[in-house]
């Protein structure tokens, strides 16, 4: 054979053969079926003749002669085909003829037929008694004279002797006008072919045949049938399945189809639910695949633009590149956020926005679906939140009630004017639920005060409840207590707010009134004493304020007098140990060194003192500017650096504000005092392991976080954290602080609009996180 008939030519020809009828055929290729495919490459290359090993190959397809040559004629053709497109025709007529040649053999050797030119390799007889199929033969008139025990155990016979004894005609066929068919053919063309019908058991089941069948004529003017009979009834079942199964899911694929156009509706839906601008977005290509209606308002766009459209198209070039590698890392990730990116519309507007990107993946690939949250929009919300949360402070201070909110943690986190000016109290005073808990004058309900919290947290609100309190001045006054829910700005969870109504200018109306209706003397001498008390009360806030101002003014002049003489002090202090250096003995110079650094320490003080009164007096005003967040922690933690740190103590600086681009409106130098304070009380009360300061970005807000492996802060005084002079037992008697450092900071960051929180625990060292302001 030619070069076209190579192994390797028809090994691709062959594969090529299998692949279009495993894509083609509903149940494949059968491994049976697929051996001899591929074992032909062997036989066509070398031009082998059919031999036994083939000849078992064939048989263990239990396929019917029938269809065992419609295979081989079915691959033939596809072969012929494949290489009359590839051009190579030189070797089809030995191809064609082997394929002849080899279906002739398979014919002869399962019916028995000898011709001039050919011999069966087996006796006739093995082949026809041992035959898988059903094999007869039988008279024209309709009787068996021979047949297989294949046959006998098709039509359900004890033995061959009982089936000899069957009237085929009335016995077997269920409709004799097939027989007559077949004897037509018979007659006519000396045979029949894949004749399909359908007979009676012995049992009486009814089960379906392939028939194939021809004419012998023998000397003697004698004439039979010898016929090939192969049981498709499992086959006819299987079709009738497969039919079954194609019909249903022709009808799953219809009611498929529908769920989907139902759920693509509701796509449609859940995209135009979104408030603000969502996109599908191919991710191969950037595709915008589609996008709601509030896209199309804020981008200005219409459905019509949707196949010219791209996703790169809604950002600036120089943007893009970098929005690219974080939407490829979504395709990993599953979500991903991007924040602080410039959108263009479609008619060049441009505007800020937060982009979140989710990944949704099913058979039919994946999806991108973008969510744009405009900042522009986001800005006037919290502008116009900020405005409600002012309108409402300033309409608390001004209502003729009490109010006190609390957290849902159970704190106090607002006290409005009107309460204040009742009691007498401070606001931080009052801010501290133990301090209000001892304000109670009846013991059942101080007792009951922080069960009553849990209560009105949990919802359980009370209306009209009677509670009396004592006055800073020893006035017992009388309220009435109404509590609603109120959700305070970051807190998913809803506190409450008490309201107190006074009710003591009432209950002292009703004494007059009672007296009045004693008599005229009663009235006059009740109004008598309510005058000098009124006059009583008025003459001491004026004394109190002239006190308050004149100790004010007292201690800051005081105090800058002092530190005059002190500096002077010190001075010479520094020339005489210089100007004795050589002369003093070591102990001497030991001596001069504690009395510089006590000198220091009192300088320290008094500054302290100084800072103190005057946040005290309102004399310290915030100076905000806009400055860049990351450059200025850079300087801030680099500039408030201890100079000098005990013996084993490290200083480590954190700046995780990575971005260049974030503003801060603030004062960086009340910042600053705040945070050398914080410092100070680290650096003195660490002597191992560590002090960091770390600035960090949360809720865009800027945070400084200090931490120190100290000994912690008394348990005593964490109640006390930021009322001044507080000191824990370890700390009283230490004569180089005051316990002002908290105090003053926590009046800088309310300068500042800022928070403080303290976290500390004995001989573990104490976390300082300060909130300094929110991004611009």
């Amino acid at each position: 054979m030619s070069t076209a008939l190579s192994p390797h030519n028809l090994k691709k020809w062959v594969e090529q053969t299998i692949e279009a009828f495993a894509s083609r055929d509903v149940i494949g290729v059968p491994p049976a079926w697929m051996k001899i495919y591929q074992s032909l490459t062997d036989y066509l290359a070398g031009n082998l003749p059919i031999d036994q090993n083939l000849l078992w190959m064939l048989e263990n397809t239990e396929d019917s002669l029938a269809d065992v040559i419609y295979q081989l004629q079915r691959f033939k053709n596809a072969l012929v085909a494949q290489m009359i497109e590839a051009g190579e025709t030189d070797e089809l007529q030995n191809i064609l003829a082997w394929f002849d040649h080899t279906i002739v053999t398979i014919s002869e050797k399962a019916s028995g037929k000898v011709t001039r030119s050919h011999s069966l390799i087996e006796p006739y007889e093995t082949i026809f008694f041992n035959a898988r199929d059903g094999m007869y033969i039988s008279s024209i008139e309709g009787k068996f004279l021979q047949c297989n025990e294949a046959l006998v155990q098709m039509l359900g016979f004890d033995s061959i002797e009982d089936l000899l004894n069957v009237d085929i005609e009335q016995d077997l066929y269920l409709e004799s006008e097939e027989r007559a068919i077949m004897l037509d053919h018979l007659f006519r063309d000396g045979f029949f072919d894949h004749h399909e019908f359908r007979f009676r058991c012995r049992n009486g089941s009814v089960k379906t045949a392939l028939e194939s069948c021809y004419l012998v004529d023998v000397p003697g003017d004698r004439r039979f049938i010898v016929g090939v009979l192969v049981d498709i009834t499992r086959e006819k079942e299987a079709e009738r399945k497969a039919n079954d199964f194609v019909k249903l899911l022709e009808q799953k694929a219809m009611e498929a189809h529908l769920q989907v156009k139902s759920l693509r509706r509701r796509a449609d839906s859940l995209l135009q639910a979104y408030s603000h601008p969502v996109l599908l977005v191919n991710p191969k290509n950037f595709r915008i695949h589609d996008w709601n209606q509030a896209f199309s308002r804020r981008f200005k766009v219409t459905k019509k633009q949707k196949i010219h459209l791209s996703f790169r198209d809604l950002f600036r070039p120089e943007d893009w590149m970098d929005l690219f590698d974080q939407v490829s890392g979504s395709l990993q990730h599953g979500h991903y956020q991007v924040h602080r990116i410039t959108c263009v519309t479609h008619n060049d507007d441009m505007f800020p926005a937060d982009l979140s990107i989710s990944v949704h993946s099913d058979s039919d690939g994946s999806l991108l679906l973008v969510e744009i949250i405009d900042r522009s929009e986001l800005a006037q919300l919290k502008d116009g939140l900020a405005r409600a949360h002012l309108n409402l402070e300033k309409l608390l201070d001004r209502v003729p009630l009490g109010v006190l909110g609390f957290k849902p943690d159970g704190s106090v986190a607002l006290v409005n004017r009107y309460l204040l000016d009742c009691l007498g109290y401070s606001d931080r005073s009052l801010k501290r639920v133990s301090f209000v808990t001892e304000l109670f004058t009846r013991d059942e309900q101080r007792l009951k005060f922080n069960k009553y919290i849990r209560r009105f947290l949990r919802g359980e609100h009370v209306h009209n409840q009677e509670i009396e309190l004592k006055s800073k001045s020893g006035e017992i006054l009388h309220f009435y207590l109404d509590t609603v829910p109120y959700h305070f700005e970051a807190e998913e969870q809803p506190g409450f707010l008490a309201l107190l109504t006074n009710r003591t200018p009432q209950m002292r109306l009703e004494e007059l009134l009672r007296a009045q209706a004693e008599g005229p003397e009663a009235f006059e001498r009740e109004y008598r004493v309510l005058e000098e008390r009124l006059e009583q009360v008025s003459e001491t806030c004026t004394q109190l304020e002239k006190s308050g101002d004149i100790n004010r003014n007292f201690s800051e002049t005081l105090i800058r007098k002092i530190k005059i003489p002190i500096h002077v002090i010190m001075g010479y202090t520094s020339l005489l140990r210089k100007d004795l250096e050589a002369t003093l003995t070591a102990e001497q110079k030991e001596d001069v060194a504690i009395v510089e650094e006590q000198i220091n320490n009192l300088l320290t003080m008094l500054e302290t003192a100084v800072e103190f009164l005057q946040l005290q007096a309102g004399k310290i005003h915030p100076l905000q500017e806009i400055c860049g967040a990351r450059v200025m922690l850079d300087e801030l933690l680099e500039r408030i650096r201890p100079t000098r740190l005990p013996n084993g103590v490290t200083y480590h600086i954190v700046n995780n504000v990575l971005s260049l681009d974030l503003k801060i409106s603030t004062d960086v130098h009340l910042i600053e005092m705040a945070l050398r304070h914080v410092l100070d009380n680290a650096v003195r009360f660490t002597v191992s392991g560590k002090i960091e300061v770390e600035g960090y970005l949360e809720r865009d807000a800027l945070w400084l976080a200090v931490r120190d492996t100290g000994k912690g802060i008394d348990p005593a005084v964490q109640d006390h954290f930021f009322e001044p002079f507080a000191q824990g037992a370890a700390d009283r008697g230490g004569k180089d602080h005051l316990g002002l450092g908290l105090a003053i900071v926590r009046e800088y960051l309310n300068l500042l609009g800022g928070d403080i929180d303290i976290q500390s625990k004995p001989e573990a060292g104490t976390t300082v996180l300060i909130r300094v302001g929110q991004l611009g």
